[in-house]
């Protein structure tokens, strides 16, 4: 059954004075347990969820925010559950997608489906090391069936005409030491006008565990509902490297959609931005697109600009969150927003190392945004404001990379779980936000096996 997003606000709002407990300046009280605290990220007020340290992550520096904002209240986690598998057999073999990494809804309004965008993306090779490699840097998929309590009823993928889901972007796919790029992954996307904007990172090269370089995050465009796209070239932010690297990330950026070579006259030092390699965009239905950006990894926080809607695809008309002043954000147009970030790239953080992945909606029950994301560590975590822009509450555990739903059939000892992702959207929600799902990946590589790489679905219930 489809839901209407135009009756979604007719009634009224959920019972927010039922989830609202009180702290004393922060400090949780009694019924919190501090487990988290070394970690940065607070235990859950659900009682359950708990963190650890994750083997497979690189030791994440710890970088407190440029400002400390008291939020008097914490909604307390009723329960959660996982709810399925996205991915894989039985599920999504048939487009010829069996690994995929990330999951992040994208919702058409044009089209009243919501797309899950995928990153590296593998065919039957997979489960069977002997087929043909099938591997495509971002894949979409969609449903019609606005009902996630059981996961996702598949209506189709964008496909390359012969059904097998198509790359949509596609990348250099180098590897070895000397790469350009290795991938290109999408990170989030809107529908504004009837089109649709999916938002990319162009990736260099993998690190080691929970580090990678990233050239630039672009933008692609679908004007007829994903059957093509073409490049938004201005929308291009380059992460500020040397010069070298900079004039690569400009060729790069000049190719079009096929790689192939196009007349495109681009200034890539105009496009230097620090921390908006990663690019998640929000509607914040006040008239401005907000675009939440983050460097290349997993080391650092999360930073904001904002666009008058119908200046959306003009590069210079952005201006940069470069700090809070007594809890107000201070907001610098183009240049001069762009300048005081890169004096000082942490001041403007609005959720504070280390995080990775996003997604940010407005929850209706909550009457909060909020944003999720992956913290190094201790999992998926959420933190929530009054405005899209925050200032954002304290960051809270939704899913430990303890949970025992993705350590179960695991070998490691530490239960470490490859968990990474936590993407969420409006229109997923049940009970107007009360019960709110979660999508996250997970990838765990051992040389003696067993092997999961693939999405998966979790539900949030508010109290």
């Amino acid at each position: 059954m489809k839901r209407d997003p135009e009756k979604r606000n007719e009634k009224k709002r959920g019972p927010i004075g039922r989830a609202v407990f009180f702290l004393q300046r922060g400090v949780p009280c009694l019924f919190l347990v501090p487990v988290l605290l070394l970690t940065g990220c607070a235990a859950a007020p659900a009682g359950e969820l708990t963190g650890a340290a994750e083997t497979e992550d690189q030791p994440a520096p710890e970088t407190e925010p440029a400002v400390v904002i008291e939020h008097p209240e914490v909604i307390r986690v009723k329960a959660y559950r996982y709810v399925a598998n996205l991915t894989g057999v039985g599920l999504t073999d048939r487009w010829d997608v069996y690994g995929t990494d990330l999951g992040v809804p994208v919702y058409s309004p044009s089209q009243q489906r919501m797309y899950f965008l995928f990153g590296d993306t593998s065919g039957v090779s997979e489960i069977d090391p002997t087929k043909k490699k099938n591997w495509r840097t971002t894949v979409a998929g969609y449903t019609e069936l606005l009902d996630f309590s059981e996961g996702i009823r598949w209506d189709g993928f964008l496909d390359d005409g012969t059904g097998m889901a198509r790359e949509l972007v596609k990348a250099l796919h180098q590897t070895g030491s000397n790469t350009k790029e290795i991938s290109k992954i999408c990170q989030g996307g809107i529908e504004l006008d009837g089109k649709l904007y999916f938002f990319y990172e162009s990736i260099r090269r993998w690190g080691e565990s929970g580090y990678w370089d990233v050239n630039y995050g672009g933008v692609i465009r679908s004007d007829d509902g994903g059957k093509t796209f073409e490049k938004v070239y201005d929308l291009s932010w380059i992460e500020p490297t040397d010069e070298n690297d900079v004039l690569l990330a400009a060729r790069l950026i000049q190719a079009d959609i096929n790689l192939g070579s196009v007349a495109v006259d681009f200034d890539g030092p105009s496009h230097v931005v620090p921390g908006f390699g990663q690019l998640y965009p929000l509607d914040g239905k006040d008239g401005y697109v907000y675009l939440f950006g983050r460097f290349g990894g997993r080391q650092k926080g999360i930073k904001v600009a904002r666009v008058k809607r119908e200046d959306f695809e003009r590069f210079s008309a952005y201006e940069y969150l470069v700090r809070y002043e007594n809890g107000e954000p201070v907001w610098l147009p183009y240049r001069e927003g762009i300048d005081a970030i890169t004096a000082d790239p942490t001041a403007a953080d609005v959720i504070p190392a280390p995080t990775s992945n996003m997604a940010v909606h407005w929850n209706e029950y909550l009457g909060k945004w909020v944003l999720t994301y992956y913290r190094t560590k201790s999992g998926i975590c959420y933190a929530t404001a009054d405005h899209p822009y925050g200032p954002y509450s304290r960051p809270y555990l939704l899913i430990s990379i303890k949970e025992p739903k993705l350590t179960a059939d695991l070998p490691s000892k530490s239960g470490a779980s490859g968990l990474y992702g936590g993407f969420t959207h409006e229109m997923m929600n049940r009970e107007y936000g009360k019960i709110m799902p979660v999508v996250i990946s997970q990838w765990y590589i051992t040389s003696a096996g067993p092997r999961f790489y693939g999405s998966k679905m979790f539900e949030i219930e508010f109290e």
